[in-house]
């Protein structure tokens, strides 16, 4: 309870409107990191930790201890996000000892709660979905009518919705419970209606903001609005495709300002864009999961930022990179370009693995890298940036991290990489590293190296590109 009023009376708060003044708007001055993207990373390592495999009986009294222990420990992290999801008590809560009824996921779609916290608390709690709380809302209600906020300048991190946002949120409860868009509310509004409620005055997005989604899950709820009084909806209804092709950014049509045409080449060139912030990249990246460009033109510019920033704004861009980039290899495991790409940013990003209560298992990074290298075998690029991922995830994490590879089949997996590419001095190359990396740490939990398998695989790679690969060669020879 003193981490909750510590958050809930923190200074940032005094500064932010009325209307805004939530936890949820009030992000670290460095790094605009907020308390619930934090503590969703700690419930993750923290349930990841319970189900932690070591060597011999795993029945002995000290590693049931351990995993009940970080059971715990997640469980009360859990509570922590739920007190802070809590919304604020009104006056006649106060006046009684009762809390009002509310759901998680009603609240949830009304912050800025991070895209992979929304999409955990979507999946565990689907009766939300259908609930109609005391204000006659379904959380999709709530969600359609959110205004985006808007930032005024790049140093204002805080109180900052990015772009596609909203349109993330509508989309993870459309799927989930498409029927929510054919539902009114109280008043007898649906979805849709609040949604274009907004659109003259907000400028609303018409992807960006969900109202495409809306639309198409339900095109009857046109019944309740009156396009004379939204041209800029009109227009979006009827615009041309082959025009809005024609587009180089996110513009506005001149005679109806309000709905911007924001269609997929506008979360292309975003993510591109070297001047847009981190969030607005990883956002898109949720929001448009679906289209292979923006998840590897979002890993690229991830990785490209990476090579230029220092220490302290390589781990801003960690914390919200790393769920992206792993997001985006859940997305297209059979796109290649996309795994290698991801590979590449990962490999970055290994760095801030431990900080800030990041994890490079947690996230599902290390599976999902052994994952793209065992689905892509005869993939060169895949392969080499798979392996200097592995290298540097388990450089900086030591013997946990090395367990970890060797349990889903990292090991095995490299030497196959090194087999299928023996004419490819980058494959040999990255997966010697990452055999050096894995077999330094003693007190890992590793396989031995196969001698019959291994021994000839390295003989070969000293022998065809002995400049770059003897060395290595020599010393994992010594290991066998």
């Amino acid at each position: 309870m003193q981490y909750v009023k510590a958050v809930l009376h923190h200074p940032s708060i005094a500064s932010i409107s009325t209307d805004d003044k939530t936890m949820s708007s009030a992000g670290n001055a460095s790094d605009g990191d907020k308390p619930l993207a934090l503590l969703y990373r700690r419930f993750t390592r923290q349930f990841d930790i319970s189900e932690k495999f070591f060597a011999g009986d795993n029945s002995r009294p000290e590693v049931l201890l351990h995993r009940q222990h970080y059971k715990v420990a997640a469980g009360n992290t859990w509570k922590l996000i739920e007190l802070l999801l809590q919304p604020p008590p009104t006056a006649s809560d106060k006046s009684s000892t009762a809390v009002a009824p509310w759901g998680l996921v009603h609240r949830a779609v009304q912050l800025e709660t991070p895209p992979d916290l929304l999409r955990y608390i979507v999946e565990t709690n689907a009766q939300d979905l259908t609930r109609v709380d005391s204000s006659g809302n379904i959380p999709l209600h709530y969600a359609a009518a959110s205004v985006p906020k808007t930032r005024k300048s790049r140093e204002e991190k805080s109180l900052h919705f990015p772009a596609f946002y909203n349109k993330y949120v509508v989309d993870e409860l459309l799927y989930k419970f498409p029927e929510g868009a054919s539902m009114p509310d109280a008043a007898g509004r649906y979805p849709l209606t609040l949604a274009t409620a907004m659109e003259s005055q907000n400028a609303k997005l018409w992807i960006g903001s969900g109202i495409q989604s809306l639309y198409e899950a339900y095109p009857q709820a046109m019944t309740q609005i009156n396009l004379e009084s939204h041209p800029s909806l009109a227009n979006a209804l009827s615009m041309d495709i082959e025009d809005a092709d024609k587009e180089t950014g996110p513009t506005s049509d001149e005679s109806n300002p309000g709905i911007i045409k924001d269609e997929h080449h506008d979360a292309v060139m975003l993510v591109q864009s070297p001047d847009v912030d981190i969030g607005e990249i990883t956002t898109s990246m949720w929001a448009h999961e679906e289209d292979g460009g923006v998840q590897m033109l979002g890993c690229v510019s991830i990785g490209s930022r990476l090579q230029k920033k220092g220490e302290k704004e390589s781990l801003r861009i960690a914390l919200t990179a790393v769920g992206a980039v792993v997001n985006a290899m859940k997305a297209h495991p059979n796109e290649m370009i996309i795994q290698e790409k991801a590979c590449a940013a990962l490999t970055g990003l290994a760095a801030a693995d431990g900080k800030r209560e990041i994890s490079m298992v947690a996230s599902g990074a290390v599976a999902a890298i052994v994952g793209a290298m065992q689905a892509h075998v005869g993939d060169e690029s895949v392969q080499e940036q798979a392996c200097l991922a592995i290298a540097a995830i388990v450089k900086t994490g030591g013997a946990d991290r090395a367990t970890v590879v060797a349990s889903v089949s990292g090991v095995t997996a490299i030497l196959n990489a090194i087999a299928a590419h023996s004419k490819s001095s980058a494959v040999q190359l990255a997966g010697l590293k990452a055999l050096k990396e894995l077999t330094e740490l003693s007190n890992a939990n590793l396989p031995e190296l196969p001698k019959s398998q291994t021994e000839p695989l390295l003989l070969a790679a000293k022998g065809n590109f002995p400049r770059p690969c003897s060395g290595l060669c020599d010393l994992l020879l010594s290991r066998l």
